[in-house]
């Protein structure tokens, strides 16, 4: 009887079906769409962002870095987990996938990249240009605060997620064009079950701790509130979208360290400035739109609901 359940006539126009392509067709097809892919996702800011990681990771030749910049954005060093165990005495962290590459003269390889892995205290110290250029020592309620303020964000739209990236990405905002809808559960302190559309999307890291990922979030939403994405009819910050990006990224990360030094006191945030051989001095911000940024941040982070000015 089992059988013949699996013969029911279910009505499927086979016949109408598109003829399948030919393998070739198929593996061009799908590395484009990956190549689309990782732009849209903001993996890499632009094609240009994309060939110089992928030129910048050496450790294979281009097609395989183009393979493993896809899979992993600006990874670093790439090992077997047999290799990262006997060589650098380190484990891979939980639920990590492998990425895979061609094997020369064989199928596939299936490597982690050094953001994948954990140390412990017989691990072999990592050179300085495997370790995170955002590493933050654990700041005291860092879980409390991050959740407050993703939970927060929604209320302007902010959809936050987290995503595989290699040590030196530390996350991104931009603006979405999905119309998808997310759910806020509160407002004000009272239960809410309101749907709001999704205007922008932030990835956070998900290989940093809390307090890092803490303080990515604080970037990223100061580059929203001091308005380097646009505005609507509707909200409290304005739209400064001529800004160079210089003025961008001083903004943002001046706003992040206000927010952070109110937040914890005693917590360094790691000098994300560094690589954009910035003069502050002769930086033009806004230090009205900085410090509202900052103050924002600082509210949602403790607990308070945005409220429409």
């Amino acid at each position: 009887m089992y059988a013949d359940d699996w013969t029911l006539d279910l009505g499927l126009q086979v016949a109408d079906e598109p003829p399948p392509l030919t393998t070739a067709q198929g593996a061009k097809r799908s590395v484009s769409g990956m190549v689309d892919e990782c732009i849209e996702s903001g993996a890499a800011t632009s094609l240009d962002d994309l060939i110089r990681q992928v030129s910048n990771f050496r450790q294979y030749r281009l097609f395989n870095a183009l393979l493993a910049v896809l899979q992993l954005p600006n990874p670093r060093l790439l090992l077997p987990a047999h290799e990262w165990a006997s060589r650098w005495r380190r484990t891979i962290r939980p639920e990590q996938r492998p990425l895979v590459l061609l094997l020369p003269n064989g199928p596939v390889m299936f490597l982690y990249d050094v953001s994948q892995t954990e140390g412990n205290t017989d691990s072999r110290s990592l050179p300085a240009a495997l370790q995170n250029p955002y590493a933050m020592k654990h700041v005291r309620d860092a879980d409390y605060a991050l959740s407050w303020l993703s939970k927060n964000a929604k209320h302007d739209g902010v959809r936050i997620t987290e995503g595989r990236r290699g040590q030196s990405s530390a996350g991104h905002i931009k603006r979405s064009l999905s119309g998808q809808k997310m759910r806020v559960d509160s407002r004000d302190g009272q239960v809410v079950a309101e749907m709001v559309t999704v205007r922008f999307e932030c990835m956070l890291n998900q290989s940093y701790s809390e307090t890092e990922r803490l303080a990515t979030l604080a970037h990223e939403l100061g580059h929203l509130y001091c308005g380097h994405l646009g505005s609507g009819a509707d909200d409290w910050w304005p739209t400064r979208t001529e800004l160079s990006h210089e003025q961008d990224e001083f903004e943002a990360e001046t706003a992040a360290q206000l927010a952070f030094r109110r937040i914890a006191p005693a917590a360094k945030l790691p000098d994300h400035l560094d690589q954009y051989n910035i003069d502050e001095n002769r930086i033009d911000a806004d230090w009205g739109a900085i410090t509202r940024a900052a103050d924002r941040i600082i509210a949602m982070s403790q607990g308070s609901s945005p409220k429409r000015r």
